[in-house]
């Protein structure tokens, strides 16, 4: 009998397949998605209704507990200078959503957090948590999420893509420039506020990568920016700690200086391209100082499995041209 494909016509994307199974399903299209489903299931089965969120953690996460209404009381709590948190008063009975903080908090969780590891794919879940991780902050797949939790959430049916998620090949094709007003309009499409599987197409990206190389290569690559940056990024002692966790594989390097706007504007010059996180919090009222500057001053450099040591060689030269300009510290 012929599978749910034709046979014959015209070739479609066909993507070998790796040397090794990808190491963990990826059962949910969104990270926004996966979280939403976790919620109502949690709620529906135990009745909790106080959730206590960072107030440093991206807009969209926000978003998802609003979706929720007058079925929950939020309550917001701050991270300190060791990004941990401080004004978190959870009671029993309470839900704590746990921002890893660019994947360098390695501080205690509770038993039933929800644990956000956007930032930390290969980071190992700990029992009895729900933890939730992002592919494609990791991996050149269009969505993708993975929820590691001692409840059952039901996914609804494959994401189907649309031509905003060309992004991926108008990158590869014509440059960065020119795939990036496809990649901001993916991101505005990707969730529409329901619990969605992963798309097919994801689904076969994900057998065709190199985990151990990605892994491999992301923490060479950051640790040759920190050998360089170590002297002046305010993170440096956080990241020393990090480091020292053999299940730490970095999202990015986050540089935090005095003046780091200025800085990632510069870069901007010699084409290297590095994410605000997350500017649409800095003028609400939760938000501390430090938090505040987290936003403003850290400069995110790309250290994934797509560059070389020579590429990061490059990016410390670029810098201390900078740094050369403006007297950062």
């Amino acid at each position: 009998m012929i599978g749910p494909d034709a046979i014959g016509g015209y070739f479609g994307f066909h993507a070998p397949s790796a040397s090794q199974p990808k190491p963990y399903p990826a059962e949910f299209s969104t990270f926004r998605g996966a979280l939403l489903g976790l919620l109502e299931n949690v709620l529906a089965k135990d009745g909790q209704n106080t959730i206590w969120f960072p107030a440093f953690v991206c807009p969209a996460v926000k978003e998802v507990f609003r979706l929720l209404g007058d079925r929950v009381k939020l309550k917001e709590y701050n991270i300190g200078p060791d990004l941990t948190p401080f004004n978190l008063f959870a009671e029993r009975g309470d839900l704590v959503y746990r921002y890893n903080v660019f994947g360098l908090d390695g501080a205690e969780t509770r038993s039933g957090d929800i644990v956000d590891n956007a930032h930390a794919l290969f980071a190992e879940p700990l029992p009895d948590r729900h933890t939730i991780y992002s592919l494609r902050k990791f991996l050149a797949v269009p969505d993708g999420a993975r929820l590691v939790s001692p409840v059952q959430v039901s996914v609804g049916p494959p994401l189907v893509l649309n031509e905003s998620a060309l992004y991926l090949l108008l990158r590869l094709d014509q440059g960065p420039e020119r795939g990036f007003s496809a990649f901001q309009e993916w991101e505005r499409k990707i969730f529409s506020g329901s619990v969605q599987a992963i798309s097919h197409f994801s689904t076969v990206l994900l057998g065709t990568f190199d985990y151990d190389l990605i892994k491999r290569r992301r923490r060479e690559n950051f640790q040759r920016l920190h050998d360089n940056f170590r002297g002046f990024n305010t993170l440096g002692p956080q990241i020393d700690v990090a480091l020292c966790r053999p299940d730490f594989v970095p999202f990015c390097y986050p540089l935090l200086l005095k003046n780091g706007k200025f800085v990632r504007e510069s870069f901007l010059k010699f084409r290297v391209y590095t994410p605000t996180l997350w500017s649409g919090i800095v003028d609400q009222a939760e938000v501390s100082d430090f938090e505040r500057d987290l936003v403003v001053n850290t400069v995110h450099l790309p250290i994934d499995q797509r560059y070389s040591i020579s590429d990061m060689d490059s990016i410390v030269e670029i810098l201390h041209q900078i740094r050369g300009r403006s007297l950062c510290q």
